[in-house]
């Protein structure tokens, strides 16, 4: 086998891996994006819990402060009542509207306080039915995703085999080439010659469209197969059978 014919079969082998890699990313990318999701309605959730609760707890001291409240209003009505000068009598009723006063605002801040406690409540249960649908799409991603590694894992392992394999056999200053025209062009490192006019010999690039020179198609179909780049995406250039054949017949 010719060191081109190793790389076509290296190129082939790399896109079934690319391929198969694709589709497991591909599940994977949306059971991570789905996580992310339900991370985010979780945490609202607890931040609107924790809202909730500081409120509640701060309507329950009011509750606690009104009723002493309340307490000390009635206990100086019994003193005013007992009054027997009209100087004490006027202060101990100033006082009970000072505190009357106080008790009023307190209520208005512990019934806003309760609305806004409602709101919140609304505002939690409708964060739980998202993050309910949220789970459940979530779950279903999470499934495909696994049945994506059980379906494409043993194929991958085995790809993976090959592909040592077609390694091995290929010149290492050729490797290089192959390689970092693949981190060119997202591992399509190969690309087939296209006919264009057989009777005139065009022939191009089937990836970037340049023309190409018929020296170039007769090294390929020289022996040993040898190594011809575009001179114009600069790809290892190829070619199929059936041009093979059509030129050959020529």
């Amino acid at each position: 086998m010719s060191v081109l014919e190793q790389l076509i079969n290296l190129h082939r082998v790399d896109s079934q891996l690319r391929g198969l890699r694709a589709r497991l990313d591909g599940a994977e990318r949306l059971m991570a994006n789905q996580e992310k999701l339900l991370a985010t309605l979780e945490r609202q959730h607890a931040e609107l819990e924790m809202q909730r609760k500081q409120l509640q707890a701060r309507v329950a001291a009011m509750e606690v402060e009104a009723k002493a409240l309340d307490e000390r209003v009635e206990r100086l009505r019994h003193e005013a009542n007992s009054q027997q000068t009209h100087r004490a009598y006027t202060a101990l009723q100033t006082e009970l509207g000072n505190l009357k006063s106080d008790r009023s605002n307190m209520d208005s801040r512990s019934l806003a306080d309760m609305e806004q406690i409602d709101k919140l409540a609304e505002e939690v249960k409708k964060i739980e039915q998202a993050m309910a649908e949220r789970q459940r799409v979530r779950d279903v991603a999470a499934k495909e995703c696994e049945e994506r590694r059980l379906e494409v894992g043993d194929r991958l392992d085995e790809l993976g085999r090959e592909r040592a394999d077609a390694v091995a056999g290929i010149p290492e200053a050729t490797m290089d080439l192959f390689n970092r025209i693949g981190r060119m062009y997202e591992g399509e490192a190969l690309a087939s010659i296209e006919e264009i006019d057989r009777r005139s010999r065009e022939y191009a690039c089937a990836s970037c469209n340049v023309h190409l020179p018929f020296e170039a198609i007769s090294k390929l179909l020289s022996p040993g197969g040898a190594v011809v780049q575009c001179p114009g995406c600069r790809r290892i250039l190829y070619l199929q059978q059936e041009t093979r054949t059509a030129i050959t017949r020529k």
